[in-house]
């Protein structure tokens, strides 16, 4: 017989993260494909979104904080559902795709007077960091996984602050090129002046 109860740790993410007042939604989790490794979606579709979608029929407009609403979820997907939360219900996600490594821009905010609040490590350069408001885009948040098997982990948070967006685009607008910004973050680190 299978299990039916809820895996602990995805489940339990999806709930202390509901308890920061951070509305859940039960996402898609990749799955198995022949020789392909985690490369499908448990929607059983070739969906274009694989593990990055609402599951059980569910639309951004049912992200709670419900612990027996996420409960149920979990339960019904044998504990397996990627956690997302949806912009603009609480959180935004500032999404820098480049190369500036995630650590440099974080200690460039900090140097600046932005603490950069919660930030879900990301799977491939950039980095990324929730503020609020938003408009209503789906984001994974960890424990879940990617296709290919990358799991998700907190960089910074989840119980951290989250920083004035305004201040955070200032900020941002005023980053230094990669190379520049490697020698600041080097200078920082021993002591020296910006």
């Amino acid at each position: 017989m299978r299990n039916l109860e809820p895996s602990a740790a995805p489940l339990a993410a999806a709930l202390g993260l509901a308890e920061l007042g951070i509305p859940i939604l039960a996402a898609h989790h990749p799955t198995p494909v022949f020789g392909q490794g985690l490369a499908g979606c448990s929607c059983g579709q070739d969906c274009g979104m694989p593990a990055r979608h609402p599951a059980l029929g569910l639309t951004v407009a049912d992200a709670t904080t419900d612990p027996q609403r996420l409960t149920a979820w979990w339960r019904h997907g044998a504990g397996r559902w990627n956690l997302a939360t949806v912009t603009g219900a609480a959180v935004d996600l500032v999404a820098l795709a480049d190369p500036r490594p995630a650590a440099e821009v974080a200690a460039w905010l900090r140097a600046h007077g932005v603490e950069p609040g919660p930030a879900p490590a990301s799977a491939g350069s950039g980095s990324g960091w929730l503020v609020r408001p938003g408009h209503g885009e789906l984001v994974l948040l960890p424990p879940s996984r990617l296709v290919g098997g990358q799991q998700l982990a907190w960089r910074t948070g989840p119980d951290a602050d989250l920083p004035d967006p305004t201040r955070l685009y200032e900020v941002l607008a005023a980053l230094p090129p990669p190379d520049e910004l490697a020698t600041w973050a080097a200078q920082q680190a021993r002591g020296g002046a910006t």
